[in-house]
């Protein structure tokens, strides 16, 4: 008898990622497809080239030479700083921007939301002259939601980094550029600062600091830079909250929180110390016996990430009955969860334990069958590594 799963209806922050509709905003997302993009263009390199790590990649750190005096001024300095990003993946393609922030001796490298390049096998990168670049993954990070992409070209525009954006002022004025619905690459919208750390909530219990702004955004701005009047990037565009009769409510990973990043993932390829489970517990029933049967109310495997510790441990539909945690610090004192109604419960758990590189979790499951004997599944935590 198969799972079924417990419908719950909610509202949720969307990440914006490609025309065809948005996937809600959690560690969980779906590739939508789309048939976007700038049109046109020049020379497209098909097979794209790796950098060497080794290469010393230059990335602008604002200070500013010249104040602009118009907001036409603002976006004439950055606008060529803005990308389209078309990332093709086993289930289509889909659409999102990106902002040019460094450079070597051979490369360009860009950064955009992880969420937008996830699973893709082929990268195309369009620049505002609609000339195509074929494009390298440097490293991606899930948790903040931060990844860094490069093509094979030198001798672009960069956008410069504000030096702290804790001195973004609310009420400030800001400037969104982007791919909306993956088809209007280039797109300006101005906006002010609604929120200056406004902490998002996320469906996996964890939680963001972003940037809250009142600036028009739509699915395939993701990645796109947000900047201030001084042409200063402050924020890398990811979500908006979606509703109807909800309006102006728009979201950025903070500049220090994404150029932090995306320096670890262009010196390592990978943030030091950060994991990946990768496996979504989610509610239903499994009924026995049909009709007349008993119906029980289970925590199941609902999805498992292949870049993710779970993988190839865990199975789809498992049925959670308990976890115990051995962690690699003697001092600390196992953990275990054998009381649990809901998948909320499950994640609070494994939030609230603080897991670190090394730790075991056991997941003790029910395979196949309700009444299959219970097993013992043991996943360490490893060091997270995007692999597309």
């Amino acid at each position: 008898m198969k799972i079924r799963k417990i419908l719950v209806s909610i509202l949720s922050f969307i990440l914006l990622f490609s025309l065809g509709g948005c996937s809600l905003f959690d560690n969980d997302n779906d590739n939508d497809n789309s048939t976007g993009g700038s049109s046109g263009g020049n020379t497209e390199t098909t097979i794209p080239t790796t950098p060497d790590r080794s290469q010393n990649v230059i990335i602008n750190e604002s200070t500013i030479d010249h104040v602009p005096s118009t907001i036409e001024e603002t976006v004439s300095l950055v606008y060529d700083s803005v990308v389209v990003i078309n990332a093709e993946s086993r289930s289509g393609i889909s659409a999102g921007s990106g902002v040019m922030i460094g450079v070597s001796d051979t490369h360009t490298y860009i950064i955009t939301c992880h969420h937008v390049i996830e699973g893709a096998t082929n990268i195309t990168v369009t620049l505002s002259d609609d000339t195509k670049y074929g494009a390298s993954i440097i490293g991606g990070d899930k948790t903040s939601d931060i990844a860094v992409i490069a093509i094979e070209k030198t001798g672009l525009t960069l956008s410069k980094f504000i030096d702290d954006s804790n001195k973004v002022t609310l009420a400030s004025t800001v400037i969104a550029i982007g791919n909306p619905l993956g088809t209007l690459g280039g797109t300006v919208t101005v906006g002010i600062v609604s929120s200056t750390n406004r902490l998002i909530e996320m469906s996996d219990g964890t939680s963001k600091d972003l940037i809250q702004f009142d600036a028009a955004i739509n699915s395939g701005n993701s990645g796109g830079g947000l900047f201030n009047a001084e042409g200063q990037l402050i924020g890398i565009v990811n979500a908006k909250y979606s509703a109807a009769g909800v309006e102006g409510l728009g979201f950025a990973i903070p500049a220090n929180t994404a150029l932090s990043i995306a320096k670890g993932l262009i010196e390592k390829g990978y943030v030091e110390g950060r994991y990946n489970l990768g496996v979504t517990f989610a509610d239903g029933y499994y009924k026995t016996g049909g009709f007349f049967g008993t119906t029980y109310k289970v925590v199941y495997v609902s999805e498992i990430d292949p870049n993710g510790s779970c993988y190839g441990k865990l199975k789809l539909e498992d049925i959670l009955v308990g976890i115990s945690i051995k962690f690699k610090d003697t001092n600390k004192q196992d953990k275990v969860l054998d009381n649990f109604s809901v998948a909320q419960d499950v994640i609070n758990f494994i939030n609230d334990v603080e897991l670190s590189i090394g730790d075991v979790i056991i997941y003790t499951v029910r395979r196949g069958t309700i009444s299959s004997p219970n097993i013992n599944v043991e996943v360490e935590v490893v060091q997270y590594i995007y692999d597309n």
